[in-house]
């Protein structure tokens, strides 16, 4: 055994330590805890069998009331499954209506907001033709007043009116 050579680069630091030993220990759990019925039962079979009826009687009653009470068990789990279930749903449900709610509201807004935006740029192109018109039959000041004032109407229409991607 002498004939093994020490390694000169082991890749350690050598600062590990050991854990600590603590075994996780489960609670053993009776399948039929919440039933006394069936615990009742069970005793009662195990220990007077011929008060039901004899030994086989006794462990058939007491075999079929605990797997009875092991489906009630099971059933009760799948009960409270299905309630968790359910109001996941519910709330699934309800956030689609609070979106549903604000996404109509979005449409209903955009068409008050398209027909403001399609009136501003008809008045305004009104404006700016009525303007250059009169600035051409010598009311220039009227005709430029016109004109700035349909100016603005479009600047206001094209910049200021919000857009469908804004929303």
């Amino acid at each position: 055994m002498s004939d093994i050579p020490k390694p000169t680069d082991t890749g350690s630091a050598g600062i590990q330590q050991p854990g600590t030993v603590t075994a996780l220990v489960a609670e053993p759990s009776h399948p039929l805890e919440g039933l006394p019925i069936s615990q009742r039962l069970e005793g009662l079979a195990a220990a007077r069998p011929r008060s039901m009826g004899g030994e086989i009687a006794a462990t058939l009653v007491a075999g079929s009331f605990t797997q009875l009470s092991n489906e009630l068990i099971e059933t009760r789990r799948d009960l409270q499954d299905t309630r968790r279930e359910l109001q996941s749903s519910h709330n699934t449900l309800a956030e689609c209506r609070e979106k549903s709610a604000v996404l109509t509201e979005k449409v209903n807004a955009n068409s008050r907001d398209r027909h403001l935006r399609n009136l501003c740029i008809a008045v305004g192109t009104a404006l700016i033709g009525f303007g250059i018109e009169l600035a051409r039959n010598k009311l220039e000041a009227v005709g430029y007043l016109l004109g700035g004032v349909g100016c603005l109407l479009l600047i206001f229409s094209w910049f200021f009116v919000p857009k469908e991607a804004e929303k």
